[in-house]
């Protein structure tokens, strides 16, 4: 009758219907478990947690469902069962053949529960699964620890370049005063010549490290891979065998140099890791067209004009699982310590905005080959990057006062003697 009439037991019936399905549905593992550790019941959540169904629970003990865990979480509940005191965020991390990876990172909440006149009847615990959380704090500790590096990288590299800017401008000053039929000549210009290559390796340091934003400029993309050779021999070990090759086309299209290079740099050492005990790396660049449009894993490419970046190794090769994943921030096959997982995510990032696209071939043992298409400038547009780079190879002259600012000493010295011996008046600052 009172059921019927929605009084006080009807009340308390809803009341408890309510509560299991709380029970039931939420998403934290809750289990409760008798003075001997044996299992009452279990929610969906734990069940999921364990392996098990969550009928398969009732009667077994802790060692029954999870025998690796058992030992030192059995410690915890017997304390908590003998003093009645609650055990907060007690943290375990062990191999289990039920969780993904083969490895459980759970925090526990393990608290006593009673009956009316207080005596211990067992425990009851709830558990949060946060492998994937303790994995995403662990990729923003690498992150912070890339971005150090990379900030020290930036200021040696820039210390490091305005020496070389020093050596170089006192280079200059002795060839002009030097006759054109000097012996010294020679050597004066290997000096600088020297110096001028360690810059350049310096200012592609600094442009990596700083990871800073598209310059999007025509360059002609066999000039930007030539030009990189030596930053490329310099990413290869000595029993790899490195081939650069570009076809006569100009190749010109949309792109950042410093970008470029970081891309070749990435795909080289990923082959140089691939290849352990020595091989060949094959670099080239030609023009291609596409009749039709071609999904790539960038996404899909239209039909066009497109010039074509190809490197290859003949290393350890892929299977399809990893080939699915090596785009992926962070993932990497390489042991503990020997790789962050950036490189291949860096190239699919930089690929993409240039509105290219980028396909890879491998299989176990037999190499690989990533492929590379960036939009095709037309050939008019090619001539302006070589041009701009004659035209400002020619040394100016001139009578005009020019101010010059620069808080390194050496560097401001050379330069100002430069440009003075240029025709111009300077005027020097240090900050």
């Amino acid at each position: 009758h009172e059921v019927a009439s929605g009084g006080w037991c009807g009340a308390r019936i809803r009341q408890t219907a309510l509560f299991e399905a709380a029970v039931r549905t939420v998403p934290i593992a809750m289990a409760i478990i008798d003075r001997d550790l044996r299992y009452i019941r279990v929610n969906a959540a734990c069940a999921t947690m364990t392996g098990l169904q969550v009928d398969a629970h009732p009667g077994r003990t802790l060692r029954d469902v999870n025998p690796q865990l058992a030992p030192e979480l059995e410690a915890a509940m017997r304390r908590v069962i003998e003093t009645g005191e609650p055990c907060i965020n007690y943290r375990l991390s062990r191999p289990t053949p039920h969780a993904r990876g083969g490895t459980l990172e759970i925090v526990m909440h393990i608290t006593a529960f009673r009956d009316v006149d207080g005596t211990i009847l067992g425990i009851c615990s709830t558990a949060t699964d946060v492998s994937e959380w303790k994995a995403l704090q662990q990729q923003f500790f690498q992150a912070q620890k890339l971005e150090a590096v990379g900030l020290l990288a930036a200021g040696i590299a820039h210390d490091f370049n305005n020496l070389l800017t020093v050596i170089s401008s006192y280079c200059d000053l002795v060839l002009m005063e030097l006759a054109p039929s000097s012996p010294q000549r020679h050597e004066i210009g290997e000096i600088r010549s020297a110096a001028g290559r360690a810059s350049t390796l310096a200012r592609r340091m600094l442009g990596m490290a700083r990871s800073h934003a598209l310059v999007i400029t025509p360059i002609e993309l066999r000039e930007v891979v030539m030009e990189a050779r030596d930053l490329l021999a310099h990413a290869a070990k000595k029993n790899i065998r490195l081939e650069v090759a570009c076809a006569d086309e100009p190749g010109v299209v949309l792109a950042d140099p410093t970008h470029v290079e970081q891309i070749l740099v990435n795909l080289v050492v990923n082959a140089v890791d691939a290849m352990p005990d020595g091989g060949k790396i094959a670099v080239r660049t030609r023009d291609v067209t596409l009749h039709g449009a071609e999904v790539m894993r960038t996404g899909e490419l239209p039909a066009g004009e497109y010039v074509e970046l190809t490197v290859t190794d003949n290393g350890s090769g892929m299977d399809e699982k990893t080939l699915s994943r090596i785009f992926e921030p962070f993932f990497t096959t390489k042991p503990r310590g020997k790789g962050t997982g950036l490189g291949l995510a860096t190239v699919f990032g930089i690929v993409r905005d240039l509105r290219g696209g980028v396909e890879v071939e491998s299989a176990p043992a037999m190499g690989t080959t990533f492929r590379l298409l960036f939009p095709r400038l037309v050939a008019e547009e090619g001539t302006a990057p070589r041009r701009a780079r004659e035209e400002a190879a020619v040394r100016p002259r001139g009578h005009e006062t020019l101010l010059l600012v620069e808080d390194e000493d050496a560097l401001r010295t050379s330069m100002a003697r430069l440009f003075t011996r240029q025709g111009y008046r300077v005027l020097e600052a240090s900050h």
